[in-house]
């Protein structure tokens, strides 16, 4: 996660979409289905806002643990639970969800340690062209959850299988990315949303996705280095691609390796809530000065969570 900003998004908020992912059942669709438009014509990208979606896939005896640990550790509200499988979300409407082996079955689940990150978009038919332009193929057909969205707008979602060969998710939520979030509304660990998505990647790999992400998600070129990119939403979530020669961090165990992490209002506040909560510190707190909003610092720290991955917790300053 490490970060030199060139140029910085003005991060801000969005309306909470109290809609699962997982709210309708998957009719899977063949690589080759296209669009859900009969236009054809490729736009120049999806119009992505910022990081959606978050899940990760547990053992039996994990889902309990991290199931409580997003509750009291990281004070996400659970809008949706049934056996071995819980949604929840934060403030500005991103969700995390928790998939024991009882959950309903996904094509990124392939196994207990998967893990799977999606994006909002301005307009799904579009964004649907644009990353099918750029090497994406459909794992789902378009899955609609009505009056789900923000404003009471039907939800709309699908999953892509990405060059990296991993399923993500592209959604229409409705929702405004600048809209700002009250500290009031955040929960013990002041979190307000999703922050930071990253993909560890092989060295043929990453080219491809390095394209998608640009040129397919529509996401902002922030840094790059060797093997390594940082690339912005709209509201200021970061997406990160890590090659073999990129910076190694604990969450890197194999070029399958995925993670992502929350944005909290407090730093300190969140620290000691997930250090009471089962959380152990995998890093110390790093400082990328001036690289927060409004000029701030952006401070984040890596930790390992019950279900051993490691998960980020930073503070933008953000208003999301």
């Amino acid at each position: 996660m490490t970060i030199s900003f060139t140029r910085r998004t003005v991060i801000a908020g969005a309306l909470v979409v109290g809609a699962s992912l997982t709210a309708t059942s998957l009719a899977l669709a063949s690589p080759e289905t296209g669009p859900s438009t009969n236009e054809t014509a490729p736009t120049a990208d999806a119009g992505t806002t910022r990081l959606q979606w978050g899940a990760v896939a547990l053992t039996a005896r994990q889902y309990p643990a991290m199931k409580e640990f997003a509750q009291k550790a990281l004070g996400l509200n659970l809008v949706n639970s049934s056996e071995e499988f819980s949604v929840f979300t934060t403030p500005n409407g991103n969700l995390f969800e928790l998939y024991g082996p009882k959950a309903p079955q996904y094509p990124w689940r392939t196994s207990p340690t998967s893990t799977a990150i999606g994006f909002d978009s301005t307009n799904l038919n579009t964004a649907e062209k644009a990353l099918q332009a750029n090497g994406a193929k459909w794992a789902s057909t378009v899955q609609v959850v009505p009056g789900a969205g923000a404003g009471g707008s039907d939800y709309r979602f699908r999953l892509f299988r990405a060059p990296d060969n991993r399923v993500y998710a592209i959604a229409q939520s409705g929702t405004d990315p600048r809209k700002p979030v009250s500290n009031e509304d955040t929960g013990s660990a002041g979190i307000n949303k999703l922050q930071w998505g990253a993909v560890a990647l092989t060295a043929e790999q990453y080219p491809a996705m390095k394209k998608l992400a640009a040129k397919g998600l529509g996401l902002t070129p922030l840094n790059e280095a060797k093997q390594f990119s940082v690339f912005g939403t709209e509201n200021g979530n970061l997406f990160e691609l890590y090659g073999p020669k990129a910076p190694q961090y604990p969450w890197r165990t194999s070029p399958t390796s995925i993670a992502f992490g929350f944005n909290t209002t407090n730093l300190d506040k969140a620290m000691t809530q997930l250090q009471n909560n089962g959380a152990e510190w995998v890093s110390t707190v790093q400082v990328v000065p001036g690289a927060g909003a409004g000029g701030s610092d952006y401070r984040f720290r890596l930790f390992r969570a019950p279900d051993n991955r490691v998960y980020a917790i930073s503070q933008s300053n953000a208003t999301s």
